[in-house]
């Protein structure tokens, strides 16, 4: 049986609340009474902290108190997508660069707004060019998810962490990671019902793979050492059931 609320500190905002799931989704669930941040980009957040607290020797533990430091505005991040805390404390740093696909706009160019557009399967970065790479829920709706990977894999430095979250709870229940859609001809061919979720621009976006446990070794093949991330509060023990949500860290290697 699942928790329905759990007190703790916000890692995005940092203030102590009581997180009730209030919601069908483990993953979306969970929101602070504050920044308003769901379970699953907290995770995210505390992922983020985990591996920057480690690459500079550093304790933060929040996202809002990391962006008041001079430290974080030295490392290279991008981020796939355009809403969210890291869009919300960062968006203004010098090194920090974020970007959404519109078939509208070239590859490479900016929209009306302002906001780069980059292709995952064919980003237009050059070699090694960030340290951290982050992206929450986009993933599985890239055509060609792996063409992405290795494209994140390319712009990322030797040791660089490219964290994300996809929509998977543990256990990951399918073996081998499932195609909804045969991208190997020039349309997309429909092979199990449509499944969109939103966009981050008020839209929808088609669901284009579901992941599995192969996942892992497939990211191996490319060059990415990768680790599944949850959190559990030794203070509440299994109470804690949003343990059941992960994050993934890939490092390169």
């Amino acid at each position: 049986m699942e928790s329905n609320n759990y007190e703790s500190i916000c890692s995005v905002c940092s203030t102590f609340s009581n997180f009730v799931l209030n919601n069908r989704s483990l993953r979306e669930g969970y929101r602070c009474n504050y920044c308003n941040s769901i379970l699953r980009d907290r995770h995210l957040v505390e992922l983020f902290l985990k591996v920057y607290n480690i690459k500079t020797k550093s304790n933060y533990t929040s996202l809002k108190i990391i962006s008041e430091s001079s430290e974080i505005k030295k490392i290279k991040i991008y981020f796939i997508g355009i809403t969210g805390p890291f869009i919300k404390y960062f968006k203004n740093f010098e090194n920090f660069t974020f970007s959404f696909y519109s078939d509208n706009v070239k590859n490479g160019d900016y929209d009306e707004n302002g906001v780069l557009c980059e292709n995952i399967e064919n980003l237009t970065f050059s070699n090694d060019s960030f340290d951290i790479v982050i992206s929450a829920d986009v993933m599985e709706h890239v055509r060609k998810p792996f063409h992405g990977f290795k494209e994140i894999y390319r712009i990322l430095k030797p040791g660089g962490y490219y964290l994300y979250s996809i929509p998977v709870q543990l256990p990951l229940t399918l073996k081998e990671s499932e195609y909804r859609i045969d991208t190997s001809k020039e349309k997309d061919i429909y092979i199990k019902e449509k499944v969109y979720h939103g966009n981050g621009k008020g839209g929808k976006s088609i669901v284009y793979i579901d992941y599995g446990i192969d996942l892992i070794n497939k990211l191996l093949e490319i060059g990415f050492f990768t680790m599944l991330y949850t959190t559990k509060k030794a203070d509440t023990d299994d109470k804690y059931n949003p343990v059941k949500n992960v994050t993934f860290c890939s490092l390169k290697i």
